[in-house]
């Protein structure tokens, strides 16, 4: 069993969401790339917020 901060890696997740929403709107949203990870992220996000809900 690992212990995590969750708040501290919500923190960063956020900050990911953040820098990536940044980025594609610099690059227009051409890079599929881009758009995977910041859903794959957001996704991340929602389900840590939910644990932390319970």
């Amino acid at each position: 069993m690992q212990v995590v901060d969750q708040s501290g890696q919500r923190a960063v997740l956020a900050m990911q969401v953040i820098f990536m929403t940044f980025l594609k709107l610099v690059t227009f949203g051409r890079s599929e790339n881009i758009n995977r990870q910041l859903e794959k992220m957001k996704e991340e996000y929602k389900e840590i917020s939910q644990e932390d809900r319970l």
